[in-house]
């Protein structure tokens, strides 16, 4: 994949200083306006974001946004070369996979389910234990709850279709449609295919095709810390998100003005200091 400061053309100012404009009920909002630019396609984008303290939970929703818009890039730019998105709705194949979340997202995955009505999120827990059980049985959760420190990707390769191929659908996954689609993780947002949709059911190194992002936002949430500074990568697979969540309990996680986390990120992203 390149280089994300590939893309971010900074010698035409396309991350610009932040504005300061109000919401509509006059709160403080940094705005970010970015010119961003993958093969022969181009796409605007402004990003704005509350003053208020925030932390990588607060965090997320800005993200996701900006992730729609680089995805939404890519796909103009496939569709410029004549490669048509084979995902849809109820092609849930890929939805079977090892899908990595930040501890964040984690969180985040924790409380929706606490907000849903109590006959679903009995559900949706009761598929994350069922989940839990069935990856134990086969042999993978402790290899799954290292995942993150594998240090090459073919052997995280091989996990990840060792985890395929055990075929539990995720937790959130309805009528092979994305239940919390509005919410779901960065990685989901980024993984898109070309290559025919029937070929996901059984994935190998040579029938896949994804679509090629000219940054993967995920990949920097992971090594994101609130000093902005560029830390290892630490993720975990989706399924451990409500374990994870009730071992961390209400330890708080740091806070600062929203606007000065997205200038960090949006620095880390383009391989610049925060």
């Amino acid at each position: 994949m390149p280089a994300v400061n590939e893309h971010l053309d900074t010698r035409s100012g396309a991350i610009r200083p932040p504005k300061r404009p109000v919401s509509a009920d006059g709160e403080p909002l940094a705005e970010f306006r970015l010119n961003l630019s993958f093969g022969g396609s181009r796409r605007a984008v402004a990003i704005r974001a509350t003053m208020k303290p925030l932390d990588q939970t607060g965090l997320l929703p800005i993200l996701q946004q900006f992730d729609n818009e680089v995805v939404a890039l890519a796909e103009e730019e496939s569709a410029r070369k004549g490669k048509k998105i084979s995902c849809c709705a109820g092609c849930g194949a890929c939805c079977r996979q090892l899908v990595p979340v930040a501890a964040a997202e984690a969180r985040r995955l924790a409380a929706l389910v606490e907000s849903l009505e109590e006959l679903r999120r009995s559900t949706i827990k009761r598929r994350f234990a069922d989940a839990l059980t069935a990856y134990e049985r086969a042999g993978l959760l402790d290899r799954m709850a290292t995942a993150d420190q594998i240090p090459d990707e073919a052997t995280r390769g091989e996990l990840g279709l060792a985890v395929f191929h055990v075929g539990v659908p995720c937790p959130f996954l309805e009528n092979e449609s994305c239940g919390i689609y509005p919410d779901r993780p960065l990685a989901c947002r980024e993984f898109l295919v070309t290559s025919p949709a029937e070929n996901c059911r059984s994935p190998g190194p040579d029938n896949i095709e994804r679509v090629p992002l000219p940054a993967a936002l995920s990949e920097t949430f992971y090594r994101f810390s609130a000093t902005g500074e560029r830390q290892p990568a630490r993720w975990m697979p989706l399924v451990l998100a409500l374990r994870y969540a009730e071992e961390a309990g209400a330890e708080p996680l740091p806070r600062q003005p929203g606007g000065e986390f997205v200038q960090k990120f949006l620095g880390q992203l383009a391989n610049k200091p925060g």
